[in-house]
């Protein structure tokens, strides 16, 4: 088989995880940064790992209907469980929380997205007050998602990966691809390095 090959210009977490999961399934796998791992969005992250990433459901199940919508949280939640699983083999500070998403202005967006989520059998709570110094009119809670330190679940899938070089049982190849602007030919090329 031929090796999968990751590229992410801007790697972060979502590389080492497909990586990660790719090598656990005895595949071969290329993986391209064009930068340091983790210098961008995952260094800056508030490592909240959530169903609730934002007030969407009620226009998903409007744009896309109930079959799909309910995918897509089922999706979400699959891939909280799955850090879960993680954390029981390594050491990345998971830890379980509530969500909160918050309306300060008394709008009703929020009992329309709890009434959806209820649809789709879902069980999430509208309440009145949140442990944050601000005063909310309603905030919807989902209880039992997570937090983590996502730099230590990094090094930790570094440090497996790397093993799993060491010992045969996968092939992991860590590269670099530096693009050049060739202005008489007026095309990007591409060159590829390893390290």
């Amino acid at each position: 088989f031929l090796p999968i090959i990751l590229y992410q210009k801007q790697q972060g977490l979502s590389s080492i995880l497909c990586a990660y999961f790719l090598v656990k399934e005895g595949l071969d796998v290329i993986l391209l940064e064009s930068d340091k791992i983790c210098n961008k969005k995952t260094l800056k992250t508030t490592a909240v790992i959530t169903a609730l990433e934002d007030v969407m459901y009620a226009d998903l199940l409007n744009d896309f209907g109930r079959e799909k919508t309910k995918l897509f949280l089922e999706a979400k939640l699959f891939a909280l469980d799955e850090y879960r699983k993680l954390s029981k083999k390594f050491d990345f500070d998971f830890e379980e929380c509530s969500s909160f998403k918050y309306d300060t202005l008394g709008k009703e967006i929020l009992k329309k997205e709890y009434e959806v989520l209820l649809g789709l059998g879902y069980k999430s709570y509208l309440v009145d007050k949140i442990n944050f110094p601000i005063k909310v009119s309603s905030a919807l809670e989902f209880k039992n998602q997570g937090q983590m330190n996502p730099i230590k679940l990094v090094n930790e899938l570094s440090k497996y990966l790397t093993e799993a070089i060491l010992s045969g049982s996968c092939n992991v190849v860590r590269g670099f691809i530096t693009p050049t602007y060739n202005a008489s030919s007026n095309v990007t090329e591409y060159e590829l390095g390893y390290i």
